[in-house]
């Protein structure tokens, strides 16, 4: 199997140059903005079970139109050597994954392998959507499935089966460091890795605990959480141009919504924030640290919610939903030791945002804010979005919490690749909260101006 992504193929994602792509995008100020596209010669392929053509086709439409990048704050990159491969943890964990398929599949020129998982999606001429162990979205093409059978049992990962297959994947030269929930591979100090590790646990803990206690059931992850940490920038830029398929500009870490991972690089790298030895709570703590360190805490949730069944990969979540979610968590308090504080707290940054935003806010924001997504990816744009994403997020967790709930529950069964229109997108908000979207707007507008 070949090392690079850029020469075909990605291991892990078997697509084809140009096909089906996607990545998150972390960025200081700007959170993160959901990139897809889908060749023109998949589209006649896709005809779901149960979906006529032009129904795919506009759904493929509607995540192509979502292609598009802003800039952003821009750390200094610094060379750095990686440490040796190998697994830190004297025990490591086994993790056991619902599998229910074994496809064998030969791709162009290379051998015939089998892959173990699950068909997501099976098309009217037997392509498929597949989620691999990994979690890996596979786009398979009905000749490339050479057979298929079914496990009568779940097939245990082990922990050297995942660093095998990570090894396939990755560059040379990454350490695996596992917690309880998430599987790190890190090129940077384990001191690093442990520090990130330990603030994914609390807002992991803080996360679930936050909606268990509003009546919604997190489900536990069916795949392996994990997260890459790089030296340094140019090592994960390096990185980045073939993973994304695009030029990292700006970029300081992502969520990959295909391969299902978080990818980061060492935030201490370029000693911006002080010397090490300060301890990288207290360094990590400085103002100028706090946009970064919630960028990566957003791109963490971002995979909490693809992986506990609050949405779905690739369905038609609207952005202000996964944003505005995404913001209303990305502010930790890093420097507690009781766990994830902090939470439905304002967020500072968004809410004087959203306070400039409502001087010369349209009458019809809210509609355009849910009826789609153009506003998150028109750069003059885009901060608007966002703050007042996270002020609908905040209004509606605080006085329609039960409704708001029922809402994002319906969104949590969304088939996908099956795209609602603007109307139907309407029509789901105002029947789920029980209100007009003009007596929403009213209350809304009403409590963003009260709010202090």
């Amino acid at each position: 199997m070949r090392k690079t992504l850029d020469e075909g193929r990605s291991k892990g994602l078997i697509l084809a140059p140009g096909t089906l792509q996607s990545a998150t995008i972390g960025m200081p100020g700007v959170a993160t903005l959901l990139l897809i596209g889908w060749s023109m010669n998949r589209m006649r392929l896709i005809q779901l079970r149960g979906f006529s053509p032009g129904c795919l086709t506009a759904a493929l439409w509607c995540f192509l139109s979502f292609a598009s990048a802003m800039p952003a704050a821009i750390a200094q990159e610094e060379s750095g050597r990686p440490n040796a491969n190998g697994n830190d943890d004297e025990a490591p964990v086994n993790v056991s994954v619902p599998t229910w398929d074994r496809l064998t599949v030969k791709l162009d020129a290379e051998a015939s392998r089998s892959v173990d998982g699950k068909i997501e999606i099976e098309a009217l001429d037997g392509s498929l959507l597949f989620q691999d162990m990994l979690g890996h979205l596979l786009l398979l093409k009905s000749h490339e499935v050479l057979e298929r059978e079914q496990h009568k049992e779940p097939v245990e990962l082990t922990a050297a089966a995942l660093e095998s297959r990570l090894k396939e994947e990755l560059p040379d030269g990454f350490r695996l460091h596992q917690t309880r929930h998430y599987t790190f591979c890190y090129w940077t100090d384990r001191e690093y890795t442990q520090w990130v590790a330990t603030l994914y646990e609390r807002l992991f803990a803080g996360f679930n605990n936050y909606w268990k206690n509003r009546g919604f059931d997190p489900q536990p992850a069916k795949r392996p959480l994990i997260v890459l940490v790089f030296a340094n920038r140019a090592q994960f830029e390096r990185f980045a141009r073939t993973d994304m398929k695009s030029e990292p500009t700006g970029i300081i870490g992502y969520y990959h919504v295909l391969n299902n991972w978080v990818v980061m690089y060492d935030l201490m790298a370029d000693g911006q924030f002080g010397n090490r030895d300060r301890g990288l709570s207290q360094a990590l703590s400085h103002p100028n640290a706090m946009p970064m360190v919630a960028t990566i805490v957003h791109e963490a949730t971002h995979q909490l919610m693809y992986n506990n069944g609050m949405q779905q990969r690739l369905a038609d979540i609207p952005l202000w939903v996964s944003e505005g979610l995404a913001v209303y968590f990305e502010a930790p308090d890093i420097t507690s030791k009781q766990g994830w504080k902090g939470i439905g707290k304002i967020n500072v940054l968004r809410y004087q945002r959203a306070k400039q935003y409502l001087r010369q806010r349209p009458a019809d924001s809210l509609a355009t804010l849910i009826q789609d997504d153009k506003r998150f990816r028109d750069g003059t744009m885009t901060l608007d979005a966002y703050a007042e994403a996270w002020a609908l997020n905040y209004f509606l967790l605080k006085k329609y919490a039960k409704p708001y709930q029922a809402y994002l529950q319906e969104l949590s069964k969304k088939t996908p690749l099956v795209p609602q229109t603007g109307e139907e997108r309407i029509a789901l908000f105002e029947e789920k909260l029980g209100k007009s979207l003009n007596d929403i707007d009213r209350e809304f507008v009403q409590f963003l101006q009260k709010l202090q």
